[in-house]
């Protein structure tokens, strides 16, 4: 196991899929959620959740964890990870993946830098990287400053973007970066398991 800890960030509105709990939307038979964890806890042993509704995750028997501030999107979310964090990284991910490759997860976690970000044709992806625990405070005070885009991260000393050809040798199409935001990307992503 590696000397990094995970979170899955569950706290979204999903919106545009009608309100519903994105992790346990079904792909394939199985909630996201039961899939993401399949994956995580080949490279894990901690695991926890960020949300502010711990009640759709009570069986899971995992740490659910507040947002730091409520309604502050992502970056409150990943503001209570990086708090509770018990390892020195953080692996953040969000809870509407449902593809994720324990290969590319550890390709990430090799690279050294205080966030290791996917970049795919010029779009980060901060809910698929690794981030240094250290930098709790630094997300802390963008959440106090109004500065809420995760891909602003970016910016940071020691960050590392890693270009998606890196990690197509270990996933061809990439999909382990494939989220669910709307009922066409649900469809889609059900329609590629049953194919």
């Amino acid at each position: 196991m590696v000397s990094a800890a995970c979170a899955i960030l569950a706290g979204g509105r999903a919106t545009r899929l009608g309100g519903m709990c994105k992790p346990l939307a079904d792909v394939g038979g199985a909630p996201i959620l039961d899939r993401q964890l399949e994956v995580l806890r080949e490279v894990f042993d901690e695991i926890a959740i960020a949300a502010s509704n711990a009640a759709p995750f009570a069986g899971y028997g995992l740490p659910v964890i507040p947002d730091a501030v409520d309604g502050a999107g992502p970056l409150g979310g990943l503001a209570a990870a990086l708090a509770w964090c018990p390892q020195p990284r953080l692996f953040a991910v969000a809870g509407d993946m449902p593809f994720l490759s324990p290969a590319v997860i550890e390709r990430l976690l090799a690279i050294d830098g205080r966030l290791v970000v996917p970049v795919v044709g010029g779009r980060p992806h901060p809910l698929h990287a690794v981030y240094a625990r250290d930098l709790a405070a630094t997300v802390r005070q963008r959440l106090a400053a109004g500065r809420r885009a995760l891909r602003d991260l970016l910016d940071l000393p020691g960050a590392v973007a890693v270009d998606a050809d890196d990690l197509r040798a270990l996933d061809p199409e990439l999909r382990c970066l494939v989220n669910v935001n709307t009922a066409t990307d649900l469809q889609m992503a059900r329609a590629s398991v049953q194919s």
